[in-house]
């Protein structure tokens, strides 16, 4: 942070992200955001793949590929470099995502599950995965009730029955069976 500054925000959780880049060419700021709910590895990961951001806009600009090969490159090194720190617990499960680095962590369903993933036991509700499933079942996912139609690679295609148009789900979604 000192060679390369930046503001770093902790801010409400976002359903959308997990974290956020911006630059302002004006002003040449450089913003990081975090979500405020992540634990320390998700938070640690998510925080390097934001540096990687901001350190591929000052070595290569604007112009290039927001998760081209410059980013993954950068990230590579910045992961590398913490579990050579022992900055991770989880540090198997991050090592063996470096060699295949992917736009987000969400794309690697073992590593997302691993840092990001929480069980709902609020209220004393415990969801089930969306994976475990069988298809045609229904469920409440977001309070809204859906049916499992068609297993994909990382996804759920599932009819959302208050609207009746299909979305793809995480499979590893915590859902709650009707």
């Amino acid at each position: 942070m000192e060679e390369k500054p930046f503001f770093l925000k902790i801010v409400k959780p976002r359903k959308t992200k997990f974290g956020d880049y911006s630059y302002n060419r004006l002003s040449k700021f450089h913003k990081i955001t975090i979500n405020n709910d992540l634990g320390k590895d998700a938070f640690l990961h998510t925080l390097l793949h934001e540096i990687a951001h901001q350190h591929t806009t000052i070595l290569h600009g604007e112009k290039v590929n927001p998760h081209g090969t410059e980013w993954k490159s950068i990230f590579r090194q910045l992961l590398l470099d913490a579990i050579k720190l022992n900055c991770f617990e989880k540090t198997d499960t991050i090592l063996s995502s470096v060699n295949n680095i992917k736009s987000s962590s969400c794309y690697n369903p073992k590593l997302f599950e691993t840092l990001y993933q929480k069980e709902d036991t609020q209220n004393g509700f415990k969801g089930v995965k969306l994976h475990e499933l069988p298809l045609r079942d229904k469920f409440l996912f977001n309070s809204i009730r859906f049916q499992k139609i068609e297993v994909r690679r990382t996804r759920v295609l599932c009819l959302n029955l208050e609207n009746n148009r299909q979305y793809t789900i995480s499979s590893l979604a915590v859902v709650s069976p009707t």
